[in-house]
C-alpha cells in the first residue's frame, strides 16, 4: 500500500504537465528563451527543480505534521484504511467523471510577469516551488488529494515528507523535456508530442489511482476486496472509457 502510494505520487506529478500551466512551464524555460534574457538554462532549469523539491517538502511537511497527529490520537489501522479506501475510491471516480463528479481544479496559472521582474533564482525558483506544492496551480488529478489525505493518515511523519518530496522532485524533473528545444521548430514538436500523448498520460495516471485503490481494498480483508473490486472493474470499465473518448478525435467513429 506504501508502495502503491509513492508510486500514485510520482503519477500525478507527472500528469501535471500537460496542465496549462505545466505546458506554460516549457514554453518559459527553454534553452532558446533563456539565451534571449541572457540566463544559463542549466542554472535556470536546476532553480526550477530545487524550488519543486522545496514546494515538495512544503506539502510533505504538512502532511508530517497530519501524520503525527494520527499518530497522537491512535486511530485504528481499519479505520486509517477505510479513510483511504473512500478518500481514493472518491478522487478516482471523480478523474473518470463518473456521474459529472469533479473536484477543485484550482484554475491558477504563475505569475508570467515574474521573467521580466526578477532573477532565475527568484522566477524559475518561485515557479518551481508554486508547482511543486501541487496544489497552487492547476490540479490535473484528483490522485493529488489521495497522496494529501493518505499521506496524512497512513504514513509515519518521516515518510509522509518524503512523499511529499518525491512527488515535487517529480513534478521539477518534467522542466527537463525542454533540453533540447534550440529553435522554434523544436519547441513546436514538444508541444506537438504533448498534446499526442495527453490521453496516455491520463490512463497511466488513472492505472495508479486504481492500483492504490486496489492495495488499499486487500489490506481491508477478503470479503472488502471482493466487494470493492467489484467496485473497482465499474472504475475501470469507465477509465477506459473516458480515457478512449480523450484520445479520439471530435466527429470520428
Amino acid at each position: 500500500m506504501t508502495i502503491a502510494l509513492f508510486v500514485l505520487a510520482g503519477a500525478s506529478a507527472l500528469r501535471g504537465t500537460w496542465s496549462p500551466c505545466g505546458l506554460s512551464m516549457l514554453s518559459t524555460i527553454t534553452p532558446v528563451s533563456e539565451r534571449a534574457r541572457h540566463h544559463a538554462y542549466g542554472r535556470s532549469s536546476l532553480w526550477f527543480v530545487l524550488g519543486a523539491v522545496l514546494g515538495g517538502a512544503t506539502i510533505g511537511g504538512a502532511m508530517a505534521g497530519g501524520a503525527w497527529v494520527t499518530r497522537q490520537l491512535a486511530l485504528p489501522a481499519a479505520v486509517r484504511i477505510g479513510v483511504a479506501v473512500a478518500v481514493a475510491g472518491l478522487a478516482l471516480a471523480a478523474d473518470a467523471r463518473l456521474g459529472g463528479l469533479r473536484l477543485p481544479e484550482r484554475p491558477r496559472q504563475v505569475d508570467a510577469s515574474w521573467v521580466t521582474r526578477f532573477r532565475p533564482w527568484v522566477y524559475a525558483g518561485g515557479f518551481g516551488w508554486q508547482l511543486g506544492t501541487g496544489v497552487a496551480t492547476y490540479v490535473m488529478t484528483n490522485g493529488v488529494y489521495t497522496m494529501l489525505v493518505v499521506g496524512a493518515v497512513w504514513l509515519p511523519p518521516l515518510q509522509a515528507l518524503a512523499l511529499g518530496v518525491v512527488f515535487g522532485a517529480c513534478r521539477g524533473a518534467t522542466i527537463l523535456l525542454g533540453a533540447a528545444v534550440t529553435t522554434p521548430a523544436r519547441l513546436r514538436a514538444v508541444h506537438r508530442w504533448l498534446a499526442s500523448t495527453d490521453g496516455a498520460s491520463l490512463g497511466v495516471t488513472l492505472l495508479a489511482e486504481l492500483c492504490f485503490l486496489a492495495a488499499c481494498l486487500v489490506r481491508l480483508g477478503t470479503t472488502a476486496a471482493v466487494v470493492g473490486g467489484l467496485f473497482v472493474l465499474s472504475l475501470g470499465v469507465a477509465t477506459v472509457v473516458r480515457v478512449h473518448a480523450q484520445r479520439t478525435p471530435v466527429g470520428a467513429p
